[in-house]
């Protein structure tokens, strides 16, 4: 071969391979491109998942209800889009005022509305602070307060146009672009602290418990399920600090549907309420624990705690009532009779104070007979004091005729 040839095929050779180079660069820019619009559309297609809040509601006689947050207090609306403003009833607003939820400066005079006979009715205009619903925080929001006590509560469009593109799925509001209200790591510390506090709550370290589920608390409310609210009302009730633990028992009281635990966050929402001498509140709340209650010694138990109560008030007729359907409920529990306790076949202390405190009772009423039977059934159940008692009255509670 000559180098003229040679020189051909090489220039051939080359120009084949320059072209082959090319074919090759265009396919990958291709293939690239492909791949850059692939990804852009699935990560527009992740962002767009991402910007959605999905909310579960509850189907309740035939309308919806959503957990919500107004200023930090967990009540359950009903999801209206047909209303013109988020509604309060008597009750929730007079019980907000009351415990710092809201005060007098965000009451905003009076308005008017029409109700659905047609009749004008007269309302509170009132501005929420804070309203959050999905972790979505919306600030001073119009609303108003119906004077009626059993009013429903309403979500309408003083919140929902606030709230930007909605739609309903099945029983799931979605609310679609909005920007993602908790980071992970926020939800992460959340959740790090919670389980810390429930540790500390098993250990009886209550004090340590109630401080740090306040931490996680204050960090994500809308993280904490109506269970987590309960107990924080216990590791604040158990440490002695009672209003912070009313606070929650009636935050898990407006979502918990389990009874058993309905029945005891009314209890203790009452023994609480007594405490600050809040009796009005207590004796509500004992009334709806007895609702719950599930056996004789329950029962008992919410019938002592109106006794309790009427006795503060110096209800002394009244307390005694009480005090002897917590007596009859209790003697059913332990399977107990009269006839053991007079036969001296009983000692026990929580039988005995019942008679003590309804011999003083009885007492107070100058009922002087009465009372001295009862201080002598509490001997008879071996309290100290009473047989103490027994001794400088120089009655013999063994042989003393019973009337």
């Amino acid at each position: 071969m000559n180098a003229k040839s040679c020189k051909k095929l090489l220039s051939e050779f080359f120009i084949s391979e320059y072209i082959f180079i090319f074919v090759i660069q265009l396919i990958e820019t291709i293939c690239m491109k492909r791949f850059m619009i692939a990804f852009l559309l699935l990560s527009i297609s992740i962002t767009f998942l991402e910007a959605q809040v999905r909310i579960k509601m509850k189907k309740e006689g035939g309308v919806y209800t959503t957990p919500c947050l107004v200023n930090g207090l967990r009540l359950r609306f009903i999801f209206d889009t047909g209303a013109s403003n988020v509604s309060l009833s008597l009750s929730e607003a007079i019980f907000m005022l009351k415990n710092g939820y809201m005060d007098e400066g965000d009451l905003m005079g009076s308005s008017y509305s029409q109700i659905a006979n047609g009749d004008i009715v007269e309302n509170t205009t009132v501005n929420i602070n804070e309203l959050e619903i999905g972790g979505i925080k919306l600030y001073n929001v119009e609303a108003i307060i119906i004077h009626e006590l059993s009013a429903p509560l309403l979500l309408g469009q003083s919140a929902i146009q606030e709230l930007g593109k909605i739609q309903l799925d099945g029983d799931e509001l979605v609310i679609i672009d909005v920007d993602s209200p908790i980071s992970e790591d926020i939800n992460s510390e959340t959740q790090k602290l919670s389980d810390e506090a429930y540790n500390y709550y098993k250990r009886k370290l209550y004090s340590l418990s109630a401080n740090t589920y306040q931490k996680a608390y204050d960090m994500n409310p809308s993280y904490f399920l109506c269970i987590d609210l309960h107990i924080m009302g216990n590791a604040y009730r158990f440490s002695n600090n009672y209003h912070p633990s009313i606070k929650y028992y009636e935050l898990a009281s407006n979502c918990l549907v389990d009874i058993q635990n309905l029945y005891w966050n009314h209890l203790y929402l009452s023994r609480d309420y007594r405490e600050i001498g809040a009796i009005e509140e207590a004796n509500l709340n004992a009334e709806k624990a007895i609702l719950y209650a599930e056996n004789d010694d329950e029962k008992s138990s919410c019938y002592t705690q109106l006794g309790f109560i009427a006795w503060d008030q110096g209800l002394n007729l009244k307390s005694n009532n009480y005090f002897d359907k917590g007596l009859m409920f209790y003697m059913i529990h332990r399977s107990m009779t009269f006839n053991d306790i007079r036969d001296n076949k009983i000692k026990d202390l929580v039988l005995a104070h019942y008679f003590s405190i309804m011999a003083s009772n009885y007492v107070d009423l100058n009922e002087t007979d009465t009372g001295y039977t009862y201080v002598a059934m509490a001997a008879l159940c071996g309290d100290k004091s009473a047989i103490s008692l027994c001794r400088d009255l120089q009655l013999d509670y063994k042989k003393f005729k019973w009337k």
